[in-house]
């Protein structure tokens, strides 16, 4: 009956002598005569393994009803290893007792459970890696000082850093949660939409401007988004990655970087012209004392005591006329010209100023001839006289009005141009003007109608640019109240006699 059991089944005596064996456990304790000696060693071993683990098991059998037990496979001399169940048994015919074990091969089984427990160790090492990196990238994204946003395939967002939280996440204090709310809930919405916006756009990375606001301050941000999909092994998306930029910051570090430039030219040719108009001036009478003493000189011989004198004299008159002649030289505005489009420096100029003009309450309204030509100019000035001419209107509405920029090509016979062909540029407002009786000065030099608030000098520099360049810069006011500035450039740059 024995021999029907798979699982190796011994009977053992009172002294744990081998006394029964079904086939499967005479292949692990009973050699035969014609064994090596290998075989029979390892049975030997497994027999003395298993009368000591009975021993011991003997004095344990009532906590530990199943042991381990590990053998040597006689053939092959692999380990195994087997779950040993043990019973008492009696054998009432003859009155003798011993005990049936049943040794369940559990080899496989544990092998299988140690490269678990392995992998599994090195799952826990590997998730702790994924812990500690994942805590370093937030820790990164939480410092980053830019919004970064990441939503799912329904632009739900999933997951922000401490930057976007500011202005999507309203605060958690009830009293000051209802306004900040609101607004958080603008920009979601606002972001949603331009998030679908962009998902038409069949590019993986994609960008364009947003306009949000400061939760906290109420402040109109403009936005550089810049949206990257983050796709699967198999190619599907599974997120996008929304990094913003606030560029209306840069544009105001721009603008301001552009008023300090503009305001050193504007000291900077004021110093030249007023240098040159000094030296212009006191040159005309050194001439006639040079022409005296030239006179003098032909009239005293060379022999007369007051002859050297007069040498010394004609010698420094020569050198004061030598620096006047370099003061006279120093203003010369030189610029590079290249093919410039006026169009694209209106559009930049306003981007500059754009903020600037949203809290005064003024808006720009621009008709540019689309296909407007070209000019020989240089971009840097041109692009000061469009600054200084917008910033003038918007503070001549300081409540607030319209600004209107125009363009169109321009062709004007009194003009005085050896090209005739020019574009004309035009910035109109809609304040109070500019009093008649300052009309005709508005183009000096340190004349200005906002007191102590300006150098007088930004027209004055304008107009020599325009002029710099074979143009001419005007005003007028306008009938139903306002005035309109007119810049008018010839599209092939200053005669060659003016450069």
């Amino acid at each position: 009956m024995v021999n029907a059991f798979a699982d190796p089944v011994v009977v053992t005596g009172e002294q744990n002598e081998l006394v029964l064996a079904n086939h499967s456990a005479e292949r692990l304790f009973k050699s035969g005569k014609d064994d090596g000696p290998g075989k029979a060693r390892a049975i030997s071993m497994n027999s003395a393994l298993f009368t000591a683990g009975l021993s011991t098991w003997n004095l344990q059998r009532a906590s530990e009803p199943t042991r381990e037990l590990t053998l040597v496979d006689p053939i092959e001399g692999d380990e195994l290893i087997f779950e040993v169940i043990s019973t008492a048994a009696t054998n009432y015919r003859v009155g003798a007792k011993g005990t049936v074990s049943v040794l369940k091969n559990v080899t496989e089984l544990r092998h299988v459970t140690q490269e678990l427990s392995a992998n599994i160790q090195r799952l826990e090492s590997v998730d702790q890696e994924i812990r500690l990196e994942r805590d370093r990238l937030d820790l990164v994204l939480r410092n980053v000082p830019d919004p970064i946003i990441v939503v799912d395939n329904m632009n739900e967002i999933v997951s922000m850093n401490a930057a976007a939280e500011r202005l999507f996440k309203p605060p958690r204090d009830p009293l000051i949660q209802s306004r900040q709310a609101q607004v958080a809930t603008r920009n979601d919405a606002k972001f949603t939409t331009f998030l679908a916006r962009l998902s038409l756009d069949p590019a993986p990375h994609r960008s364009g401007e947003l306009r949000l606001t400061d939760v906290d301050t109420g402040e109109d941000l403009d936005m550089q988004v810049t949206a990257n999909e983050v796709r699967d092994p198999v190619g599907a998306r599974v997120a996008t990655v929304s990094v913003m930029q606030d560029v209306g910051r840069l544009r105001e570090l721009e603008r301001r970087r552009l008023e300090q430039a503009l305001f050193d030219s504007e000291k900077l040719a004021a110093t030249g012209r007023l240098a040159a108009s000094i030296a212009h001036e006191i040159n005309n009478p050194l001439e006639a004392i040079q022409n005296a003493l030239y006179l003098l000189v032909k009239r005293i011989p060379e022999a007369d005591p007051n002859a050297k004198f007069l040498a010394i004299a004609m010698k420094e008159t020569e050198r004061m006329s030598r620096i006047l002649r370099q003061m006279l030289g120093f203003y010369r505005p030189v610029a590079d010209l290249a093919p410039t489009d006026l169009n694209a420096l209106i559009d930049e100029a306003e981007s500059l100023v754009a903020k600037r003009l949203r809290e005064r309450n003024v808006k720009v309204e621009k008709q540019l001839q689309p296909d407007l030509p070209k000019i020989m100019a240089s971009a840097d000035q041109i692009k000061q006289v469009i600054l200084n001419l917008v910033l003038n209107a918007a503070e001549a509405m300081p409540k607030g009005g319209l600004i209107t920029v125009s363009t169109e090509s321009h062709r004007d016979a009194a003009s005085g141009f050896i090209r005739t062909e020019a574009v004309r540029m035009q910035v109109a407002d809609t304040g109070p003007g500019i009093a008649e009786e300052y009309v005709p000065h508005i183009f000096e030099p340190f004349f200005s109608t906002k007191r102590e608030k300006g150098t007088g000098l930004g027209l004055w520099v304008s107009l020599g640019i325009a002029q710099s360049h074979g143009g001419r810069l005007q005003v007028r006011n306008r009938p139903g109240g306002g005035t309109v500035f007119s810049m008018t450039l010839p599209i092939g740059g200053p005669p060659a006699d003016a450069a």
